[in-house]
């Protein structure tokens, strides 16, 4: 076989400087999910765990290899040391503490998640399910696995490939590593044009920063292992790889500012890891700034801490009102540093010590753990989240809250499903819906009632995030394969086409006019990143004026469109948005055993705070459509009277978040406007509308 020498002399010397790369990576991502703004773009942290890694694993391979004594064996009994023990530690409590503090549907995800993490797949679910209508990444416990999902796969694949290699031409190794690093970072910029989210989360446009690392440790090694001499220019570059991080750290978050800067900050971040890795030496300015004590301690304890950091975050924002105050994220910070050494010493330190943790003791200890997890998982999701917690009364009031809609397009379709029937299936749909998750939220109700007795039927058109407005361009909201410009005009194609001539325009106009997420003012604020909208041209708008002018002009030529085309054009002005999350605010007491009986308590909003919201988004509409044949139809009324908002009441919530209607919201909304007259919405008096 053919080999690649290290000199034995050379071959092993343990760099506390990597451990303080470490450290800068953990932090950043610690503290950009804790909220602290000047760390937004702290993400790009992972881009350097990535880099790390692929450069260890192929020295230890390389060096193994070098002695004759490599195997997969051997290669995987570390990684399930360095790996799987103290995740099943974070796993087995988060379990636990999620079990007791939990709503059905928190817990429901909690299960599809913990099924993804036992069979390293969690890139491929966060991928799959991670969208508009998930719950914000804030709190999602395990979101921050897919890192590790795209790692394991790698030291599936990577290791084999190697062999091959060093079977084949272990000469040529560095110039394949390279070559594969150039395709996959083609890819990156490739896809991530017109799939940024595939391109985030799987390892084929991962993989050249893992190859990054591994090109450096291929080089050190066919020199004969890492050099220690120092250059004044080694020196100059090791430091500058550090300052280049620190950039990517502090930069704006790159989703702020559009796909092409998340490249840019990704890029930063690795290709500083690879200065540092490659260029800094013992006594050189960044190994000494890396390799101060307590910076190398907080990288002794990175995997522990990495892997603790979003259970503790995202807990504590499912079972707060309020978002977290800056104290409150301090203090839960520490608690994740506490539970980071108790983890690292007693469950990373205890199963990587060969001598004391035999092999067959780990897979005895570990391989049930995680089949525990992957039934756990899969009980979760098929009982909706109950499992014996809660009485009946709780399943039959959350169960309805947020019903599937089966003709939804799906993330991965060439196109989202357009056209899809709602209702009752013995009626002949009667109008269109068209719109963003408003829209999907009102055919949800339609859907659920007309199956229920109601005798209405209807089409539907909706993606997330899309308002129903010709032009109109979303930033977020090309993750899918198709912008916004190009599923409103799918949609409108088809609805020209379509025999039904009753259009209802439903969707989100507040959160497009104003750019913006809702913020009550009361301590309910939306999670997600800011929304950016723009022309025709995706150029965003520089003032509020520019945005509102394009938008009376964007919606007027729609409506007149749909006109021409001989429809029936109605606009329904959003119903109030309420900033907390509706049923964790209603069942708050009731979740933490201050009641015996389910008695909901949902937030009630001032309505004047409601009106400031929409009154920038309902004057621009009516304005557009002054001298247009269109009937307006206000939802407000539905739940709100003169001086608050209600959003449900002791029996039942009528929203099943922040902003989305529940069956029962829907229910309302026809009952008390003359929405479901417009609509030529069958008898209702039995269903009690």
């Amino acid at each position: 076989m053919n080999q690649i020498k290290v000199d034995a002399a050379r071959e092993i010397r343990y760099r506390s400087d990597i451990d303080g790369l470490r450290a800068i990576a953990v932090t950043s991502v610690i503290l950009s999910h804790a909220g602290f703004g000047a760390f937004e773009a702290g993400i790009v942290g992972v881009d350097v765990f990535f880099v790390i890694s692929g450069f260890l694993i192929t020295g230890i391979i390389l060096r193994q290899q070098s002695r004759g004594e490599f195997n997969l064996w051997n290669f995987y009994d570390r990684r399930i040391r360095r790996i799987l023990p103290a995740l099943a530690f974070v796993l087995m409590l988060l379990t636990l503490v999620a079990w007791v503090l939990q709503l059905p549907l928190e817990f429901k995800r909690l299960g599809q998640s913990l099924v993804s993490v036992a069979t390293f797949s969690s890139n491929f679910y966060f991928y799959l399910t991670t969208d508009y209508f998930s719950p914000a990444a804030e709190l999602q416990p395990l979101l921050h696995t897919w890192s590790l999902a795209v790692e394991e796969q790698y030291y599936v694949f990577y290791p084999l490939l190697l062999m091959f290699l060093f079977k084949i031409r272990s000469t040529q190794t560095l110039q394949v590593l390279v070559g594969l690093m150039a395709v996959s970072f083609l890819a990156w910029i490739v896809v991530h044009q017109f799939n940024p989210s595939f391109a985030f989360y799987m390892l084929p446009t991962r993989g050249w920063q893992l190859l990054l690392g591994a090109v450096i440790a291929v080089h050190f090694a066919q020199a004969g292992g890492e050099p220690t001499r120092r250059t004044p220019r080694l020196d100059m570059l090791g430091m500058l790889g550090v300052v280049i991080i620190l950039v990517a750290v502090f930069g704006v978050a790159a989703e702020e500012q559009g796909s092409q800067a998340v490249l840019f900050q990704s890029a930063l971040a690795a290709a500083g890891s690879a200065l540092v890795i490659a260029c800094s030496r013992p006594g050189s300015p960044s190994y000494q700034l890396l390799s101060l004590r307590p910076v190398v301690f907080i990288g002794l304890i990175s995997y522990s801490a990495y892997l603790w950091h979003q259970p503790v975050f995202a807990l504590y924002r499912q079972v707060s009102l309020n978002e977290p105050t800056t104290t409150a994220m301090i203090i839960l910070i520490g608690v994740v540093f506490l539970l980071s050494v108790v983890s690292w010493k007693y469950v990373e330190e205890v199963f990587r010590d060969r001598r004391r943790m035999k092999l067959a003791r780990v897979a005895w200890i570990v391989a049930p753990c995680f089949a525990a997890f992957f039934a756990v998982g899969l009980v979760a999701h098929v009982l909706k989240g109950e499992v014996g917690r809660y009485s009946g009364a709780v399943a039959a009031t959350l169960e309805n809250l947020n019903v599937s809609l089966v003709c939804e397009g799906k993330r991965g379709d060439s196109e989202p499903k357009v056209g899809c029937p709602v209702g009752s299936p013995e009626v002949t749909p009667s109008f269109v819906v068209w719109g963003d998750s408003h829209s999907r939220s009102f055919a949800q109700g339609i859907d659920s009632l007309g199956k229920n007795g109601l005798s209405v039927a209807g089409l539907v058109y909706t993606m997330p995030g899309c308002p129903s407005v010709m032009g109109v361009y979303r930033a977020q909201d090309d993750k899918d394969g198709l912008s916004c410009i190009d599923f409103n005009q799918l949609a409108f194609d088809h609805i020209v086409d379509s025999a039904v001539d009753r259009v209802v325009l439903v969707s989100r106009w507040p959160m497009t006019v104003d750019s913006s997420r809702f913020d009550n003012g009361l301590g309910g604020k939306e999670h997600g990143t800011r929304i950016v909208v723009g022309d025709r041209q995706a150029q965003e708008f520089s003032t509020p004026e520019q945005r509102i002018n394009y938008f009376e002009t964007a919606l007027r030529s729609t409506v007149v469109d749909l006109q021409q085309a001989g429809k029936q054009v109605m606009i329904l002005l959003t119903w109030p948005e309420i900033g907390w999350d509706v049923p964790n605010y209603a069942m708050h007491d009731w979740r933490f055993g201050r009641t015996d009986n389910l008695k909901l308590n949902p937030p009630v909003l001032p309505r004047e705070i409601v009106e400031r919201r929409q009154r920038n988004a309902f004057a621009a509409i009516r304005r557009a459509t002054a001298d247009l044949d269109v009937a307006l139809v206000d939802a407000s009324p539905a739940f709100c009277d003169g001086e608050s908002c209600r959003s449900g009441d002791e029996q039942e919530l009528w929203y099943w978040d922040d902003d989305h209607l529940s069956v029962a919201g829907i229910r309302r909304l026809l009952a008390r406007t003359d929405l479901a007259e417009k609509l030529g919405i069958g008898p209702t008096a039995h269903l009690g509308l």
